[in-house]
């Protein structure tokens, strides 16, 4: 005999989304069920009077989402969201979604178990506008609310527990640096709700204040509710280390017990990326400069020394020097090449030579290859400018001015014979060494000729 096997399935799954901190007027709230009977009704009601805000139906796995939008008429105080319908063996299912609280200025606080807390921004105090941004996050998990305040929570006055600055990096190349998330979690162990807030702030190893994010409001800290601010902070610089810093200020006097603000901190380490890019350039330039020899000019002009590289080069120079002279036409402009065995043309000066002591001796001596005739080239012939049209301009003759002088009679008389006087040599200079110089003798007068007597052949008469 077989015994029947009944199948239970299981309980249905609820969750909702309340945003915490924004208006009750505009907020809207996202519901999600599931684990319904497939096709079946639902409704969902808003107590504490009970209002429908949304019915309809579930799809083929027995799930349905609504997004529902507060009515404007609900006063402050605690409401919640219940859900009705069949659950997957077909019997009536009904339960509390989410609860959350009013304040007195409007604002959604205090959600409580079954559901989750979407993100809400807030801007950093000052002239200029951020996007640093924190979340709100409710514990409902009894293990995960243990780890979120740590082995040794700090308690305010029996009151208020809370953990320590968690931090979180985000890096980025940024030359503002990237980001940096800190979270803080706070319980409330009382039997009273109450609001609170939160200062977060990073500062440099120096003591700067880098970025910071004041005033977020933790409204609505229900009794025995753990919940989790998480505050995402950008642009922390090109620091390796920070110093992270939260101050929660609660109320003045929970339940006759006075309650005072609370300081933690908590170090962070970044990865400033674009420092390091930076720095890698640097390094790499500074390499690059010290050894590779087209970068530093010492290597430079140690290569230009090199005898071994100098007797490998002239070669090339020689051959580089025979090649320009024969390209060299008379129209073209000369190149001056250092080469000591190339026929150099006229008017051409090297401007270089090796030393002896850099060549490389070779027992042949290389061939000399003589420059190739080159051809004169002809002047180019003026140009023929035809003369028919052109006007016949003529010159004025020049006349030599006459001076008027008076005219100057010659004499008629003989002029007396006048006899020049000797010219004498100079004596010649005096040779080094101030030896004197003898005179040379004076020439002998000739002698005058004797008068011849006269012939007196014939008598006299």
């Amino acid at each position: 005999m077989s015994v029947p096997v009944i199948v239970v399935p299981p309980p249905p799954t609820v969750s909702a989304i309340v945003p915490v901190g924004a208006s009750a007027d505009l907020a809207q709230v996202d519901v999600v069920v599931s684990g319904l009977l497939p096709y079946s009704h639902y409704e969902l009601y808003l107590h504490s009077t009970p209002v429908l805000v949304a019915s309809g139906f579930a799809d083929s796995t027995g799930t349905f989402k609504v997004t529902i939008s507060l009515p404007k008429t609900l006063v402050a105080g605690a409401h919640s969201l219940e859900v009705k319908g069949t659950d997957g063996g077909g019997r009536a299912y009904t339960k509390t979604v989410s609860q959350f609280v009013i304040t007195s200025d409007r604002l959604l606080a205090g959600a409580g178990p079954g559901s989750s807390l979407l993100p809400t921004t807030s801007s950093s105090m000052g002239s200029t506008p951020t996007v640093n941004s924190s979340t709100q996050t409710t514990q409902t998990n009894p293990a995960a609310a243990v780890a979120a305040l740590g082995t040794s929570p700090t308690d305010i006055g029996g009151i208020l527990f809370t953990s320590g600055v968690a931090t979180t990096t985000q890096p980025s190349f940024s030359p503002q640096g990237g980001g940096a998330v800190l979270a803080f979690t706070v319980k409330n162990v009382s039997h009273t709700t109450f609001d609170s807030s939160l200062d977060f702030w990073i500062t440099s190893p120096v003591g700067d204040t880098i970025t910071r994010l004041d005033q977020i409001s933790v409204a609505g800290l229900a009794s025995g509710e753990t919940r989790t601010i998480s505050a995402s902070m950008i642009h922390v610089g090109q620091w390796p280390v920070l110093v992270a810093h939260v101050t929660i200020t609660p109320p003045a006097s929970v339940e006759k017990t006075q309650l005072v603000p609370l300081s933690r901190d908590g170090i962070v380490f970044t990865w400033p990326l674009f420092a390091l890019i930076i720095a890698g350039l640097m390094a790499l330039g500074y390499l690059l400069w010290r050894y590779v020899p087209l970068m530093n000019p010492a290597s430079r002009a140690a290569r230009r020394n090199d005898p071994t590289i100098l007797a490998e080069a002239e070669p090339i120079v020689r051959d580089e020097s025979r090649d320009v002279a024969g390209a060299t036409t008379p129209d073209e402009p000369r190149m001056i090449v250092a080469d000591p065995v190339a026929v150099v043309p006229e008017a051409v000066v090297p401007v270089a030579v090796l030393p002896e002591e850099l060549v490389v001796p070779t027992s042949v001596p290389p061939a000399v290859k003589k420059p190739a005739p080159r051809t004169p080239r002809k002047p180019p012939a003026a140009p023929v400018v035809p003369t028919e049209d052109l006007p016949i301009i003529e010159k004025p003759a020049l006349r030599k001015p006459i001076a008027d002088k008076p005219a100057v009679p010659r004499p008629v008389a003989d002029k007396p014979a006048v006899r020049k006087p000797a010219v004498r040599k100079p004596a010649a200079d005096k040779p080094v060494g101030g030896e004197p110089v003898a005179d040379k003798p004076k020439p002998r007068p000739k002698p005058k000729p004797k008068p011849q007597p006269e012939n007196n052949e014939g008598g006299d008469s």
